[in-house]
């Protein structure tokens, strides 16, 4: 929570091992930007068990943009509360 990563060079989260995987992860309230590749980027059988909520997400330029996955075809759980 509270992470600043809208500098990233390549890409805000990622997970991509040979052997090894992540079933289930919570990503809340951080700033992720994009770099030169995605905000989230999973194998797409890992994407069930991921939640991401009240993020903002940003390009190059920092700007607010809106989620960039790959695959876009990921199947994790988005949510941002607007009060």
């Amino acid at each position: 929570m509270d992470n600043d990563f809208r500098g990233v060079t390549y890409g805000a989260i990622g997970y991509a091992s040979t052997g090894d995987y992540i079933t289930s992860a919570q990503i809340f309230s951080n700033v992720l930007g994009e770099g030169v590749s995605f905000h989230v980027q999973l194998p797409y059988t890992n994407s069930f068990g991921w939640f991401l909520g009240n993020n903002i997400y940003s390009n190059t330029n920092a700007n607010s943009v809106p989620l960039f996955t790959d695959p876009a075809s990921s199947v994790m759980h988005i949510f941002n509360l607007t009060l």
